[in-house]
């Protein structure tokens, strides 16, 4: 089948979800393999198998070079433990019914993550999955329709994102700019967004080969946490750390995948590529947010758990954990109760997030039945 036979089929079992980033009404495919709005904006589909939403070309400097360089690199398996803890997140996502998980994957870039996670979902017992992909870049979005024909393409802004209210399940950004107002208008009740950044650490041995200023990279990560809470509860936060080693071909193609070499002169880059970083460090935030409800926005309770904690100081160390979740209102502990208890005033951060928080710190947690 070619590929834009596949695209055509894709998009014709996703036509009743599109809507026209123009105007906002519903989107038909044409006989001429056009999708048209009531209002007469139309949109080619490309032979190539994906769906152009602009009107005119943008300038961005996520092209072609840079996404053949972040393809390599996931390939080679640098990005496989994020994969997996993002894969992780979406098999206990706690879908309602038994219908398709729909992920949509908002700054896609070539497509790697959001076509192998659905690949791999597919392959599991819990649920099937299919998805979309929109990203600003042309250049990224005809890799991916190229390199995975089984997803549907878009390119497009995230400020118009062309699905109709409330279609997906879960939404994917990673390593990508967000825009929360089309994000919370996209998902579902009850959805959920998957945001990663870069945390301080990461590429810190690339950031100093190149000469990177030093510090700025954690207060950005700061600031759009800070930021994603402002816009969205902020139901858990996965700090995910390791070191890789990198064979001295791979360098050349992490130094071009990465933002951090766009304003380092080409003879510095050269040098660069010429040494050896024997092994890297990657260092991510995973944000996992959650569609406004009004359950989450209005509804307060007092969730009481069973704990391990044996002093004030393991305590304490769960301050800016329990700081991440949006809706924590306070908490406090009682270790003298033989049950070590840990109290949370809570609204929107579920027993099941709490439970997960302090367990990743490694203490045990359970929810005490009234």
């Amino acid at each position: 089948m070619k590929k834009i036979e596949r695209a055509q089929k894709l998009i014709s079992r996703l036509s009743a979800q599109l809507s026209c980033p123009f105007c906002g009404s519903h989107l038909v495919l044409a006989p001429t393999l056009r999708l048209v709005c009531a209002h007469r904006h139309s949109f080619d589909l490309s032979r190539k198998g994906y769906v152009n939403f602009l009107y005119k070309p943008v300038n961005t400097r996520y092209g072609k070079s840079m996404m053949e360089a972040r393809s390599q690199m996931f390939r080679a398996g640098f990005f496989d433990p994020l994969l997996q803890e993002v894969e992780k997140q979406l098999l206990t996502y706690d879908k309602k019914d038994s219908s398709t998980l729909s992920i949509l994957d908002a700054g896609c870039g070539e497509g790697s993550f959001l076509a192998f996670a659905i690949r791999h979902l597919n392959n599991q017992e819990t649920y099937k999955a299919e998805g979309a992909g929109i990203d600003l870049s042309k250049e990224a979005i005809q890799m991916a329709a190229n390199a995975y024909s089984d997803v549907v393409w878009c390119v497009g802004d995230l400020a118009r994102i062309p699905f109709a209210p409330h279609q997906f399940d879960v939404l994917l950004n990673i390593l990508s700019p967000a825009n929360y107002t089309e994000f919370r208008r996209v998902l579902k009740k009850d959805g959920q967004l998957l945001k990663v950044i870069p945390g301080n650490r990461h590429l810190i041995e690339l950031r100093e080969a190149l000469g990177c200023p030093k510090g700025i990279q954690a207060v950005r990560s700061e600031e759009v946490i800070q930021h994603m809470k402002k816009h969205m509860p902020v139901m858990n936060s996965i700090r995910l750390t390791y070191q890789t080693r990198l064979p001295e071909h791979r360098l050349p193609y992490l130094i071009e995948m990465t933002p951090l070499s766009w304003k380092v002169p080409q003879q510095k880059k050269d040098e660069v590529a010429k040494n050896k970083l024997n092994r890297v460090t990657a260092d991510f935030h995973l944000l996992v947010g959650r569609q406004w409800s009004r359950s989450i926005s209005m509804k307060k309770e007092i969730l009481v758990f069973r704990t391990n904690l044996q002093s004030a100081e393991e305590a304490q160390t769960l301050q800016p954990l329990l700081a991440q979740l949006a809706g924590v209102y306070e908490w406090n502990t009682d270790l003298q109760d033989c049950d070590r208890i840990l109290r949370v005033v809570s609204s929107g951060a579920g027993s099941r997030d709490i439970i997960r928080l302090v367990r990743s710190a490694g203490f045990d947690c359970c929810e005490l039945e009234d």
